[in-house]
Formats: structure tokens, sequence, C-alpha cells
């Protein structure tokens, strides 16, 4: 595996580490369960995240599978970021407010900030992030948006996806793509591309609409957004 973490190593500007000593402390998050990963990627920008995932998506065509997972400060209680393949960490380069825009309410960060931090950042010109987690003195912004994380106000304010207005994702196959709320017309558009980004509309529109039901019983279309599911007669 090391020959594999210096050749990615060449290609990006973060740091590629492949020793047993850092492996083993992010085989573990903040529940019970271990899972020793193959590398850690420290990504600098969205290019090393480009490259990285790419890297894998070439590795897979070929029959070796080195999945990624995205890890902010591991306070995750369900093993959500560890992984055996590659554990792409974000708190250390990508850990920026880029841009807060007060009139319109808006702010655009990097994966990695402190949940924290941003929101004394915000609070400073009288504005307020309502999800609460407990984990808020250590825990990301990415993985916030990431497992939808709520706290002590998210009663009536809501969870963290009412307030995630868009998100620049980077696909399996390296692609960027902006996704954000849409209207039918523009995800028919989108339903319609030739590229990997439509495969995953067309694959999310049907598995959603096959299951509607189910969703519509379990109450995840209205507010608040922990809801007890209807039983079924």
């Amino acid at each position: 595996m090391n020959k594999v973490a210096n050749y990615l190593q060449e290609h990006v500007l973060g740091e590629v580490l492949a020793g047993e000593a850092v492996r083993k402390y992010f085989s573990t998050d903040g529940g019970v369960f271990e899972l020793m990963p193959s590398l850690v990627v420290y990504p600098k920008n969205t290019q090393d995240v480009r490259k990285t995932t790419r890297f894998a998506w070439q590795l897979a065509e070929k029959g070796h599978l080195l999945p990624i997972t995205a890890r902010g400060r591991g306070s995750d209680q369900g093993g959500a970021a560890i992984g055996k393949g590659i554990i792409m960490v974000f708190p250390a380069h990508m850990n920026r407010l880029l841009e807060l825009d007060e009139k319109r309410k808006l702010a655009r960060v990097q994966p990695g900030l402190n949940f924290r931090a941003f929101q004394e950042s915000v609070n400073s010109h009288d504005l307020l992030l309502p999800p609460y987690p407990s984990s808020i003195d250590f825990a990301t912004l990415g993985g916030a948006m990431a497992n939808n994380t709520a706290g002590e106000k998210t009663v009536k304010y809501g969870a963290m996806r009412r307030y995630t207005q868009s998100l620049e994702v980077v696909l399996a196959n390296g692609e960027v793509i902006q996704t954000e709320r849409i209207n039918k017309k523009e995800l028919e558009r989108r339903k319609g591309l030739t590229s990997f980004e439509g495969e995953i509309y067309r694959q999310l529109d049907g598995l959603i609409m096959d299951n509607w039901d189910l969703i519509a019983n379990c109450g995840f279309l209205s507010e608040p957004f922990i809801s007890t599911c209807k039983k079924n007669d």
C-alpha cells in the first residue's frame, strides 16, 4: 500500500499517509466500532479531492477496490467516519469560512470548518446557525451537513438540511457538481444528462418514486425532521 500512497502523493498537494500509527488513529470515531483504513489523505483543495477520487475510480475499474470515507473530527457514533480504504480528512487544510453575505444571510464554507468557530464568526454579525449539536466544540460543518445534525434547538428551528442551500460535491469518478433544491423541470433536465451526474439523478428519482408511500408514512417529508414512523396496518 505504500506504493499506492507514494503514487498518490506525487499528484496531490496535501499529505498522503500510510503509517500504522496514523491509520490506527483514524480507525475509530465517536462510536464503538473499529476499522483500520489503508490510507489517510489530507486534501488541500477541491483538486486534491478530485484527483484522489478519480484515482480510486480508476483502480475500481481494474477490479481493485479502495473506497473513500470523508471525515471531519470523527464525532459520529455510528461508524460513518471510518472505512477500510482511504480516509479523507478535511479539518487540516479545508477549514475556512470563504464568504459571508450578511444581507442575504448566506455563508460559503469549506467542509472542515469547526462548528463552534463558525458560530462565533457569524454571531459577531448578529447571525446564528440554529442546529446546535452537542459536539459543537469539535464537529465540522461538513459532517453536520452529511448527517443532517440536530441539537437542542432543532425542535423549534429544524435540523441542518433546512439551513443548507447548496453543495459543491465531488462524485466518485472525480466529476464536480453543484446540488441545490430544484423544481420538476430542472430535475427532468438533469435526468437527461449523459454524465455520471445524470445517472445519479435517474437512479435516485426512481428509488424515491418506488418507495414514495414508505417515505411519506415515515414522516420524512414533514417538519420538524425528528419524526416517528407510522405503523403499517
